[in-house]
């Protein structure tokens, strides 16, 4: 490393890391002696140079010399992350070098890794502790423990779901990021050194202390369904390594047996409330209650400015009139196609009741009305248009009503309601207003409607004032 960069003095030091900036262009070396630089990597000359604060008072260090770690930057090149061997977690500025905040680990740091699209950053304790921090709001967010030995390298999974550990005690380990958990393990005949997951989180490659091979392992998340539930140490076990294809292929090809895999028992699945105090949305796109709002504008918009012309249909001979040009007479042709589009005496509309009328009539009236409402997420906004205004007579408007009173009663597919509320008002508003038998019916509606309102309002309110109760605290 150079000893002067400019007109600053940079004492001499073994390289101890490195990290190239997410555009490439850019090297990052840290040395023994606390020196962090920054290269270019076309010219190969020195660029900038990142100034390791004094060690904390908390640390009692007798000697300021800081031998740094770890190195990484994150995807916009924004934040430069150095970390220190006495514990220290410090970020600069990409771009000016300044130190914008020094973090404090209880235990010395081996290294880091940070995953760029999630932004964490993990960092590996001699305590036997891998911790993961988030670069934005620059706090602990998780700590993952359960070690026997040395942890000696990691990898994050690409959806930055898992995260991947191997230590000195053979063991190779899983944990889910958002829980905390150990999920997965296995002990393996020789130590892992390195582990990586592939880009598409299919495989984890993994290299061992006694091979100089790269072996590979299937991820079973890919074809069948896994448990998230959490293990201890006592159900680890340890597996044969993966063989290599060629030196006995007769041999593997009889030890390749059917895949048999069991269905996990505690296979976690979302209900679709999870508690009946709470409010739910339908999960479907915004975007179809807003056609459906704007269905006649839409219909208007797309309306063609002339209907189109039927096309002239032609005989299989053609005949041709006399005459120098040739051309072909197709008046006859033309006259059978017109008296053949004649309505027929004979036919004869035949009212028939739609899926979307049986299924409303098939439901309790006091019930959840869960199928009414199944069928009617899967109809297109158009559809579902033409069945609102297919709905004939009071007895169907009434029942239509009601359900929209019951379903709101049930705290669920708010938004689906209310698009349907106001669809239907506006079909068949003056119907409902011409008529008597509406009037006790629109005024539940009406209450459950303000009832409803309020308290999602309310809910509204409470979530905001938690969220900003700890941001503050956090």
């Amino acid at each position: 490393m150079p000893e002067k960069i400019g007109e600053r003095r940079v004492d001499p030091g073994v390289a101890k890391a490195s990290a190239v900036s997410a555009c490439g262009n850019f090297a990052i070396v840290g040395s023994s002696t606390g020196a962090v630089q920054m290269w270019n990597m076309e010219s190969g000359l020195p660029r900038k140079l990142f100034k390791l604060p004094d060690p904390p008072e908390e640390l009692n260090l007798s000697s300021p010399i800081r031998s740094v770690t770890g190195i990484a930057t994150d995807a916009l090149n924004r934040v430069v992350v150095v970390s220190t061997l006495d514990g220290t977690v410090n970020f600069f500025d990409f771009h000016t070098t300044e130190l914008q905040a020094v973090m404090l680990i209880p235990s010395s740091v081996t290294s880091i890794i940070l995953q760029r699209e999630s932004g964490l950053l993990a960092v590996i304790c001699d305590d036997v502790v891998v911790r993961l921090i988030d670069v934005e709001t620059q706090r602990v967010v998780r700590e993952m423990t359960g070690f026997n030995g040395r942890i000696l390298d990691i990898a994050f999974s690409p959806d930055s779901r898992w995260l991947i550990t191997t230590s000195l005690d053979s063991t190779i380990r899983t944990y889910d990021i958002p829980t905390g958990r150990l999920i997965d393990g296995f002990k393996t005949p020789s130590v892992a050194t390195s582990v990586s997951f592939s880009p598409t989180g299919d495989f984890l490659a993994t290299a061992h202390v006694d091979s100089v091979g790269v072996f590979l392992w299937a991820n079973r998340a890919q074809y069948a369904e896994v448990s998230l539930k959490a293990i201890r140490e006592d159900d680890i076990l340890e597996v044969g390594m993966p063989s290599v294809q060629g030196l006995a292929e007769d041999e593997n090809v009889e030890a390749i047996v059917a895949l048999a895999v069991s269905d996990p028992q505690d296979v976690y699945s979302t209900p679709t409330q999870l508690d009946r105090e709470l409010m739910t949305l339908t999960f479907l796109p915004r975007s179809k209650w807003q056609t459906l709002l704007n269905i006649e504008v839409i219909q208007q918009r797309n309306k063609p400015l002339e209907p189109p012309k039927p096309l002239e249909q032609a005989p299989f001979f053609l005949p041709t009139l006399p005459g120098v040009e040739q051309r072909f007479d197709l008046s006859k042709a033309v006259g059978e196609v017109a008296l053949e589009d004649k309505p027929s005496s004979a036919k004869r509309l035949v009212a028939v009741q739609s899926e979307f009328v049986r299924k409303l009539l098939e439901e309790d009236v006091d019930g959840d009305y869960e199928l009414f409402f199944s069928h009617l997420k899967v109809l297109s906004p158009a559809a579902l248009d033409v069945e609102i205004r297919s709905l004939s007579g009071i007895q169907e408007l009434l029942l239509f009503m009601g359900t929209l009173t019951q379903r709101l009663r049930t705290h669920r597919d708010f938004e689906a309601v209310q698009t349907l509320i106001k669809v239907f008002l506006r079909i068949h508003g003056e119907m409902v207003v011409a008529n008597d038998e509406f009037k006790d019916p629109l005024k539940v509606l009406l209450e459950v409607q303000r009832k409803e309102s309020s308290r999602l309002l309310d809910l509204v309110s409470a979530s905001l004032g938690t969220l900003a109760f700890v941001r503050d605290t956090v």
